[in-house]
């Protein structure tokens, strides 16, 4: 993508939908894919290179919580 399109509003749609896409497959490897490509943008945003950040804040797809796994009474039990 040229970076005279990231001046587009148009292409956050467009990034927000392929982190969806991504998502149907694994939500994890899709917030990880995305926050990569938001630091690098972040990093050409601060230098100027482009207006704006287009994946800031996208929130995330994957929600987890291990602690079921974590802090069980077997577990937390001295051996």
């Amino acid at each position: 993508m040229p970076l005279k399109a990231l001046a587009d509003p148009r292409v956050r749609g467009e990034f927000l939908d392929r982190h969806d896409r991504l998502g149907l497959k694994s939500k994890r490897s899709a917030d990880h894919a995305f926050s990569v490509l938001a630091l690098i943008l972040a990093g050409a945003c601060d230098r100027g290179k482009i207006p704006s950040n287009p994946c800031e804040r996208p929130g995330r797809r994957y929600r987890g919580s291990r602690a079921d796994i974590v802090w069980t009474e077997a577990r937390s039990s001295p051996s």
